[in-house]
């Protein structure tokens, strides 16, 4: 191309965009602004709210994929691998996840287990397993966020917030899987998912910081100045 200039333009707005809706929607789930069961399996009723947020995170899914690719083209690694993990790795994880563990009871005998000691036939040991993979895979993405926050000290300073607030949110969010396993789901009282409440609220921080991010790939380009001000790397 001439001049050295990439013949796709840059994705970082609407990725950021589709991101911050992410967040939000895990927000939603994990503050308990709506109840992650998506199947009532004693009514046969599908919650309306939960489904429609995974709606959303899939289509997030999609289009935070595709501005990856894009990022990846473009040669620009670091938002391209922030785009791949928010969204073939986490979103695809948010929107199957609770479906998954609330259609289990549906099945009955064929992924329930007995209790030798009580008699009582639950679901719960499978939705323990289910929860252990959880909180290993969330501990890598909050890992993964980790590296990344190392790399954002060479970016403006909003970067360096939005992968401090990741790799907290996502850590909360591995504890809480480890913790609702060392509990057990069957007998786990309301103020055991404090842990997971926290970092539904992480995650609305880190949804209003991308919308942010947002607003100012499109504004400051737009005016020619920085109307909304990103911040300086802490290491030039």
């Amino acid at each position: 191309m001439p001049n050295g200039q990439s013949q796709y333009g840059d994705p970082s707005a609407i990725g950021n965009m589709v991101i911050a809706t992410a967040a939000l929607c895990l927000f939603a789930l994990f503050s308990g602004q709506v109840d992650m069961a998506v199947f009532n399996p004693v009514t046969h009723q599908i919650d309306a709210g939960a489904l429609s947020l995974i709606g959303w995170i899939m289509a997030v899914l999609i289009s935070v994929t595709i501005a990856g690719i894009i990022h990846f083209m473009r040669g620009e690694t670091l938002p391209a691998l922030v785009a791949i993990v928010f969204g073939p790795l986490v979103s695809c994880w948010a929107a199957v996840n609770p479906i998954m563990k609330s259609m289990l009871p549906y099945f009955g005998p064929q992924v329930a287990a007995t209790d030798p000691t009580t008699g009582v036939t639950t679901t719960a040991p499978m939705i323990n397993a289910i929860t252990g993979v959880d909180g290993y895979a969330l501990a890598v993405v909050a890992g993964l966020f980790g590296i990344f926050w190392v790399a954002s000290l060479k970016m403006p300073k909003a970067f360096t917030l939005l992968m401090t607030l990741l790799v907290a949110a996502f850590s909360c969010l591995s504890a809480y899987s480890f913790q609702t396993v060392g509990l057990g789901l069957a007998d786990s009282a309301p103020s055991d998912f404090f842990i997971a409440q926290v970092g539904g609220w992480i995650l609305l921080g880190v949804s209003i910081v991308f919308f942010y991010l947002a607003a100012a790939g499109v504004l400051n380009p737009w005016y020619g100045k920085p109307l909304l001000p990103i911040g300086t790397p802490f290491i030039k």
